[in-house]
């Protein structure tokens, strides 16, 4: 399936928030949770590496997807569209695995397309 099969809500939110199949599952996972959940909890439950999931949590909660205590992250969509764009990318990831995964890993990413950009070749006005 093409990844332009996955509804534009997932795209956009994967666009714009979603970095890499890490940041994704540190994503689900939460939205999964019915507790709050610690980086280091969260890391070995996922099988991840406890610093990088610990980079997603913050920044998932520095974007608005979590609530941060001293302790734990709770899954807290704020606004509540980004819940919802949530519960999308959560069915899309169900029943298209594979086009969620390639979306992820065929954009460009703003560096990769920073650097393509130095070396376009422009005419001298």
């Amino acid at each position: 399936m093409a990844t332009t099969d996955l509804p534009e809500p997932v795209r956009a939110l994967l666009t714009r928030h979603v970095a890499s199949v890490l940041e994704l599952d540190v994503l689900l996972a939460m939205r999964g949770s019915d507790r709050p959940m610690d980086p280091d909890e969260l890391a070995r439950e996922l099988r991840l590496n406890g610093t990088a999931c610990a980079a997603a949590l913050d920044k998932f909660a520095t974007e608005g997807f979590l609530t941060r205590t001293e302790e734990a992250y709770s899954y807290d969509p704020k606004p509540p569209k980004l819940g919802a764009a949530v519960t999308a990318l959560a069915d899309a990831y169900a029943s298209r695995r594979v086009s969620v995964i390639r979306f992820i890993y065929r954009r460009p990413s703003e560096g990769v397309s920073a650097f393509a950009d130095a070396f376009k070749l422009r005419r001298d006005d």
